[in-house]
C-alpha cells in the first residue's frame, strides 16, 4: 500500500502477492499522509505495529494486558530505531445510572469466558472470576466510572479511545447523548493546557 500511494510505477513480490509495472491515481498528498494502524492483542501485533504501521489498535482488550503490550512497543521502537505509534483502544461501553444497571447490558459473562484463550495477562485476582477482572476490555458504570476508566488509559499511554456500544443498540442514541453531555465535558475539562492531556474519544 505505501508502494502504490507513492504515485510513481511499482513492483512488489511477497508471499502472498505481487504485481509489476502498476500505478494507482489519486495518490495521497504527501508521503505518509494516510497512516496505517495494526488491530490485534497479541504481542506479535505489537511488532508489526512497530515495524510497518504508525499505530496499533486492539479490539478488545484488558489494562493490564495494554500495559504489557505498550512497555513492549516501548522497547521494540528504541530497539529499531523507530517512533512510537498510536495507541488506540476500542473497550465495549456500557453506560448506566449504576455499575450494575450498566452491567446488566453487556455480555460480559462470555467475554469472561473467552478471556484465558485471549491470551491476556492474568488479572490482580488471579483468575478471570468477575467483570472487574475485565478491567479495560469493559468499561461499565456511571458517567464518572467511565471517565476515571478512561484517564487509567491516559496514564497507561493511551492516545485514542473508541467507546463501542455495540451491545447497546437498542438505546445507542441515550449512550451517546450520555457520552456526549456527562463524559465528554469532564474529560475535556481536566486537560492540563495541553492538545494532547487527554486522549481522544469517540464513540461507535
Amino acid at each position: 500500500m505505501n508502494l502504490v500511494w507513492s504515485g510513481e510505477e511499482v513492483s512488489f513480490e511477497g508471499k502472498f502477492y505481487k504485481f509489476n509495472d502498476i500505478d494507482i491515481h489519486p495518490s495521497p498528498s504527501s508521503p505518509g499522509s494516510i497512516p496505517i494502524w495494526y488491530c490485534g492483542n497479541s504481542p506479535a501485533s505489537v511488532r508489526r505495529a512497530v515495524e510497518y504501521c504508525q499505530g496499533w489498535m486492539p479490539g478488545r482488550i484488558t489494562l493490564r494486558t495494554f500495559v504489557k503490550r505498550v512497555e513492549r512497543m516501548q522497547m521494540l521502537a528504541e530497539q529499531h530505531g523507530k517512533p512510537m505509534p498510536t495507541r488506540a483502544v476500542i473497550p465495549i461501553t456500557s453506560p448506566g445510572k449504576t455499575r450494575e444497571e450498566a452491567l446488566a447490558k453487556v455480555n460480559w459473562q462470555g467475554i469472561l469466558s473467552g478471556a484465558a484463550k485471549a491470551g491476556w495477562v492474568t488479572p490482580a485476582s488471579g483468575g478471570w472470576t468477575g467483570p472487574d477482572d475485565l478491567e479495560g476490555a469493559i468499561i461499565a458504570g456511571d458517567p464518572d466510572h467511565i471517565i476515571e476508566e478512561t484517564v487509567k488509559y491516559h496514564e497507561a499511554g493511551l492516545q485514542h479511545l473508541t467507546y463501542d456500544f455495540r451491545f447497546r443498540f437498542d438505546d445507542w442514541y441515550e449512550c451517546i447523548q450520555l457520552i456526549g453531555e456527562e463524559v465528554l465535558p469532564k474529560l475535556r475539562a481536566m486537560e492540563s493546557g495541553t492538545a494532547s492531556a487527554e486522549p481522544a474519544v469517540a464513540a461507535s
